[in-house]
């Protein structure tokens, strides 16, 4: 999906009417002043991780404290038309994941997906999440210089994030716990906006049509 949202709306101001009988040279120039409007209250929005509504964006499962949509602002542009004004990223890619996280949808994640998204990091060391599970479910190693079947201890974190990389750790992990390898699963993503138009936006768009049209 691609993240562009009109501000056309803007034409309902009261002086709408002075600003379809201007020029299209000046009206196009007064769409792009409205465009860079939107675009730096976007671009707060995106700094802040807030909401059209004010809000913090809903945070990630995992708490992560990186930011979302890092570097959107950067890539959006704004592209005036006759009547109306589009601010949206220019790189395809960018804009299906922007409009992914404005809108909100359900993922469908596969194995084949997440072993390509984690192929490079596969041969790193085990991680602590992966260790601290390990040890909920009780994996063991054996003691060394003791007898066979005798002398097994519980692994500390060090020693698996030392001798497992990622994949041997994930793959024991499913193992103790006898579950099955999903093949797909459905991954809900909360919808988190920050192109658009609030109240104070549209006010500030007001504002600028009025000033532009006066004569």
């Amino acid at each position: 999906m691609h993240l562009h949202h009109s501000v056309s709306g803007a034409k309902q101001a009261a002086t709408a009417v002075r600003a379809l009988a201007m020029p299209p040279v000046e009206r196009r120039r007064l769409l792009q002043k409205v465009g860079r409007t939107v675009r730096t209250a976007t671009r707060q929005r995106l700094r802040s991780q807030t909401g059209l509504d004010g809000q913090p964006w809903t945070p990630r499962k995992r708490h992560s404290t990186r930011k979302m949509l890092r570097g959107m602002g950067k890539t959006l542009r704004i592209r005036p038309s006759e009547y109306s004004v589009n601010i949206g990223p220019t790189n395809p890619v960018a804009g299906r994941i922007g409009g992914a996280q404005q809108h909100g949808t359900n993922e469908v994640m596969t194995a084949q997906k997440m072993q390509a998204i984690h192929k490079k990091s596969d041969d790193k060391p085990a991680t602590k999440r992966q260790a601290k599970a390990l040890q909920a479910e009780g994996f063991k190693i054996k003691s060394p210089g003791t007898q066979p079947g005798k002398g097994w201890r519980r692994a500390s974190q060090v020693w698996i994030k030392n001798n497992l990389d990622r994949a041997r750790a994930g793959l024991i992990l499913r193992l103790l716990r006898g579950a099955k390898s999903k093949q797909s699963w459905v991954l809900p993503l909360p919808a988190r906006t920050s192109l658009g138009a609030n109240q104070q936006d549209i006010n500030n768009i007001s504002d600028i049509i009025f000033s532009g049209t006066r004569a």
